[in-house]
């Protein structure tokens, strides 16, 4: 499965252009895929919005997937590759995160990612 990160600073339109592209593939393509959603807080807003519009969305609550969640992140992207095997797999970081650090959780620890 291909996994696609998207990243930026808060209110930059990341769930925007997300929803934008996955409505593409969706009507163009017939692709399989599901959505990560990494939240800083304890609720969740635009995972809410995003399942709101019939997608599939998994969301990781209380910190960012570069470091607090990053155990969580591998074991929610294994669960996935194992029980949906999509074609592809978006993450949508919070704002804070280091976009490097995710690419090294994902890379030592995630199988067939």
């Amino acid at each position: 499965m291909k996994l696609v990160i998207l990243t930026g600073f808060l209110g930059t339109g990341k769930t925007t252009m997300l929803l934008a592209v996955i409505c593409y593939l969706v009507s163009e393509n017939g692709r399989k895929f599901v959505i990560v959603e990494s939240e800083v807080g304890e609720i969740g807003i635009d995972g809410t919005h995003l399942v709101s519009e019939g997608l599939d969305v998994r969301e990781l609550f209380a910190g960012c997937v570069c470091c607090q969640l990053a155990g969580i992140l591998v074991s929610t992207l294994n669960e996935i590759k194992d029980a949906i095997d999509p074609d592809s797999v978006f993450v949508e970081t919070p704002g804070i995160a280091v976009p490097v650090n995710f690419l090294k959780t994902v890379d030592k620890y995630c199988r067939s990612v």
